[in-house]
């Protein structure tokens, strides 16, 4: 059973939409998950940003809270699927774009008996880099 909605925009506030009511802002998540007994979140704006979606993530992970999201715009307009078919979040919701695949075999070959520097290496991005480098 649906309990209501989280929306940031502040003329919602309070207010109501399909009969349930806007229970507050994204920074109220966890308050209303733990309130509510919230066994499931649903991310309703597919088009949101990667850091918005990785924030609410984050939230229902540190709750253990299960999480899912509607499929993007551009698969509704298409008519390649329906608001029924909700899913798993993927890397791509994440990135706001698709990822990009890289040949490996390629990049080692060319790193191959190379001395590398990795500026930044102190943060998870280069630290991982320096991991798949090594």
């Amino acid at each position: 059973t649906a309990v209501g909605f989280i929306d940031d925009d502040p003329t919602k506030r309070g207010g109501v939409l399909n009969s349930l009511p806007v229970l507050g802002t994204r920074s109220r998540l966890g308050e209303v998950i733990e309130r509510y007994d919230v066994d499931e979140v649903i991310v309703a704006m597919p088009s949101a940003p990667g850091t918005v979606i990785r924030e609410v993530m984050d939230a229902c992970r540190d709750l253990k809270v299960k999480i899912k999201t509607l499929p993007g715009v551009y698969e509704l307009v298409d008519g390649k699927v329906s608001v029924k078919q909700l899913r798993d979040i993927q890397i791509e919701d994440l990135l706001g774009r698709e990822p990009v695949h890289l040949d490996l075999d390629q990049i080692g070959a060319y790193l191959a008996d190379q001395t590398v520097l990795v500026t930044g290496a102190g943060g998870s991005i280069g630290s991982e880099i320096c991991r798949q480098v090594a």
